[in-house]
């Protein structure tokens, strides 16, 4: 199996918007989501916020089988510039079949080859499955606690 990161395109905004949909009703976040608040999300890395936030999808074989947005920054306490794996997305239909595995594996991958000192995520407690991927690709959890403050 092959599988690359494609930069997401104004031609595959509507696509990428209906997996952001779905990610968000298999795995929902306090955060409400639609697909055209995804839509607009996305429009805006495009364009407005370009380099802040990297949405990629995934294509597998010649197929689109998800996507994972890339979010780079500078870290003082790490030493360097860290990529944070925002999200993480295969369509239920191809789950199981190592296209997670290669979608984690390409965006570090693709951290690596730019300098990237660190590549972190956040996973939802309740998401065991995602847990469990994450620590066999080498992942280590933090003893740390994300807190978030509404503006």
């Amino acid at each position: 199996m092959t599988t690359v990161l494609v930069p997401l395109t104004e031609d595959t905004l509507d696509r990428f918007a209906a997996m952001v949909e779905q990610m968000y009703l298999d795995d929902p976040s306090e955060q409400p989501m639609s697909r055209e608040r995804a839509r607009h999300q996305a429009a805006r890395m495009l364009h407005e916020d370009r380099g802040l936030a990297l949405p990629m999808l995934v294509h597998a074989d010649g197929q689109t089988v998800g996507y994972v947005i890339v979010v780079p920054f500078l870290s003082n306490e790490f030493g360097g510039r860290i990529a944070v794996l925002d999200e993480v997305f295969v369509m239920p239909s191809l789950r199981g079949r190592g296209h997670g595995t290669a979608a984690i594996q390409a965006a570090v991958a693709w951290a690596r080859e730019r300098g990237f000192r660190f590549v972190m995520l956040e996973v939802n407690d309740r998401n065991v499955r995602a847990r469990a991927l994450y620590q066999r690709l080498g992942f280590v959890a933090q003893a740390r606690r994300t807190m978030s403050l509404p503006l």
